[in-house]
């Protein structure tokens, strides 16, 4: 048997195939062209023994990538060389009737996603259908079963992802329940909270695509943006990964940085990333075939974990941590649960924290303060309480079961009623110990 050379012009939009190379059977071949289609022997050697096991003809598409027809009429799989290792990017067999009619979009995509931040990139796709360039010919939703979610300090039946989907009359399935939806070319995640099997993975000639945003692999998990945020990171940005069957470690795609505004909240960070990250969803998506074949392994260093967030984290220990310490888990926790403390046993929620550094310039005349010592600022009417180095101020706080009650109406109600000096500290509660309080986790957005 010998290689049939058949160098033909093909014009496709996205992979910018310019020559293809027919095999047929898996003999010898001497590569007569000095460019795209050169492989060393040992690649040579990898692609004569796939088309063996696996098919009958391959098409070459460029210098790194090739597509090898099964022996299952038009089922293929598409391979990508990086020197002498082969990743397979189409790891399972797709319906088609003809072998370069998806190498170009539009796409059909399942989309896997939960919160407001997948939805940004799930109207992205769904407005995109409709423009003179779309990518996206079909989108499936892929939604959760319904609970109880948390939406801010709300509890919500329906996902912002599910309401989306009813809204603009999107096919919609709910998971784990998807095995009679198939024909997908690619599936994308974004901030869904399942772990997808490998078997679902396989089900998609272009494998699963996530967008996650951080720098990875900093901020594995499932609670990226809150702490980037908690931690006071300057610079942040998304990343577009193919997913395994593991968390955050698949290759990478596309990624992008963008500063971190002073005094970020949690939400408005999210707003920007989900933007970012639907603009590059979508230029990923233009040259998907290219991109894929472009991708790079994570750093081996850098990597850290981003926790769920949970009700034990917001519980504030005064004598261990700065005013910039509170101040970033306010802004990074905040919109979806209250800091917390204890006043004589009793639990306190803290609402409506102010700048620190309106408070540093207040003058509070006591002599050798204790963290957790609260004060009553009359001009500003806000609650100033010591911390590790310095005083932090909130304008309203929950006391038990009681409605939130103003920094006013806490002072003239309970502090300047009690003489007692305990009445005047709330209780620190170190984060050795807040980690052993029964914890419910508030939300994810990976």
């Amino acid at each position: 048997m010998r290689w049939n050379h058949s160098l033909t012009n093909l014009s496709c939009h996205v992979c910018r195939i310019r020559k293809a190379c027919c095999l047929t059977s898996h003999s010898s071949f001497t590569a007569t062209r000095k460019c795209d289609n050169i492989f060393t022997k040992r690649q040579h050697n990898f692609i004569c023994n796939t088309v063996k096991e696996y098919g009958t003809s391959v098409f070459c598409t460029n210098s790194s990538n090739f597509i090898v027809n099964t022996h299952k009429p038009h089922k293929r799989l598409l391979y990508h060389l990086t020197g002498v290792k082969c990743q397979r990017l189409l790891r399972s067999c797709s319906h088609y009737t003809n072998s370069e009619e998806k190498l170009s979009p539009p796409w059909k995509i399942m989309f896997f996603g939960t919160d407001e931040f997948a939805v940004e990139s799930l109207h992205a796709l769904n407005q995109n259908r409709s423009s003179s360039t779309s990518v996206v010919e079909d989108i499936t939703v892929v939604c959760s079963q319904s609970k109880a979610l948390r939406r801010g300090k709300h509890l919500s039946i329906v996902s912002p992802i599910q309401q989306y989907a009813t809204d603009n009359h999107l096919s919609m399935c709910v998971w784990p329940e998807i095995n009679s939806y198939t024909d997908f070319d690619v599936g994308i995640v974004v901030s869904f909270g399942h772990l997808l099997p490998l078997q679902v993975i396989n089900k998609f000639p272009y494998g699963i695509l996530n967008v996650h945003p951080s720098l990875l692999p900093r901020w594995r998990g499932a609670s990226p943006i809150y702490h980037t945020v908690l931690s006071g990171d300057t610079t942040t940005g998304v990343s577009i990964i193919q997913i395994s069957a593991k968390f955050d470690v698949g290759p990478i795609v596309l990624q992008r940085s963008v500063q971190v505004p002073t005094r970020c909240t949690t939400p408005q960070l999210s707003s920007i990333l989900s933007q970012l990250g639907s603009n590059m969803l979508l230029e990923t998506l233009h040259d998907l075939p290219t991109n894929l074949s472009n991708a790079r392994p994570q750093p081996k260093t850098g990597s850290t974990q981003a926790r769920k967030i949970t009700t034990a984290m917001s519980y504030i220990d005064w004598c261990g941590s700065t005013c910039d310490d509170i101040d970033r888990l306010y802004r990074a926790i905040s919109d979806h649960v209250n800091l917390r403390t204890e006043w004589q046993g009793k639990q306190v929620k803290l609402h409506h924290m102010v700048d620190p550094h309106l408070i540093q310039d207040l003058q509070i005349s006591l002599s050798n303060p204790k963290p957790g010592q609260v004060v009553f600022n009359k001009k500003l009417k806000i609650l100033c309480i010591r911390c590790k180095n310095g005083w932090v101020g909130f304008k309203a706080v929950t006391l038990a079961t009681r409605k939130q009650l103003s920094a006013q109406e806490f002072y003239n109600g309970f502090l300047s009623r009690d003489g007692s000096s305990s009445s005047k500290y709330f209780n620190s509660i170190p984060s050795n110990i807040s980690q052993k309080i029964p914890t419910k986790t508030i939300l994810h957005n990976s």
